[in-house]
């Protein structure tokens, strides 16, 4: 009898730490895949693309009314279950990109002041 309680103690023992890596690496393992395509989004006003290079994400907005085009790099990322946003900063003023794989036709481009009060709250639709 006791031969068996220490058997099943130590096969017990033996698959916790499995058990306990496992979510880590299936959450690890889906966070790289869910990176915002290297496509285009657009609306009327703006046309935006993030395109991934090396370890950075470069951030290309060009404003249609006038033709000016800004680049930013230095990209902070921050991901959750549902979104990923990316963030950059230029003098101050903050661009951010929100995209959700479930509905990756979209991405939100919100710019905000130095302040922090809000520029551009805009959502853009993957462009030809």
């Amino acid at each position: 009898m006791k031969l068996s309680a220490i058997a099943v103690s130590a096969l017990i023992a033996g698959a916790t730490p499995a058990i306990a890596l496992a979510p880590s690496f299936t959450l690890s393992a889906s966070a790289t895949t869910r990176d915002i395509p290297s496509v285009t989004y657009s609306n009327y006003d703006w046309l935006i693309s993030v395109r991934k290079r090396g370890g950075d994400y470069i951030y290309t907005g060009i404003n249609q009314q006038n033709g000016k085009k800004i680049v930013l790099h230095g990209c902070n990322v921050s991901r959750s279950r549902d979104r990923v946003v990316y963030r950059w900063r230029n003098k101050g003023t903050v661009y951010q990109v929100s995209w959700r794989a479930s509905d990756s036709a979209f991405a939100r481009l919100q710019v905000y002041s130095p302040s922090g009060r809000t520029l551009l709250n805009t959502l853009l639709a993957v462009g030809e």
